[in-house]
């Protein structure tokens, strides 16, 4: 189980470079509430809506890993029902985002 003391905080900015760079999702961020992680709404240009999630530092990615596998699978007998995965432009489903501090992250675009 992660640990809340790790969660991240990033800015809305900071969400937003993220997207840019990783996702080319150009569009307006918001932060939504999120009890050990960091959520943001991104809102594309298109009106098109995404969830950049950042895990709790303490998250492990075979955690994160089996979540999207999940999604996947029932996303694909239930297509709709799930919200998906975005691959990022280097072909990845989990990037990571460094902190200033130098503490890594991972994130997913859903």
């Amino acid at each position: 189980m992660a640990v809340v003391n790790a969660a991240p905080a990033f800015s809305a900015n900071d969400a937003k470079q993220f997207a840019d760079e990783f996702y080319v999702l150009h569009g307006r961020v918001e932060p939504l509430p999120s009890y050990q992680d960091q959520n943001f709404l991104i809102v594309g240009k298109s009106g098109r809506k995404y969830v950049l999630k950042i895990a709790n530092a303490a998250e492990d990615r075979a955690v994160l890993e089996a979540q999207n596998q999940v999604m996947k699978y029932v996303s694909d007998a239930h297509e709709g029902l799930l919200p998906f995965v975005l691959e990022s432009l280097t072909g990845k489903k989990i990037e990571e985002i460094e902190a200033p501090d130098g503490q890594v992250y991972l994130a997913r675009m859903l």
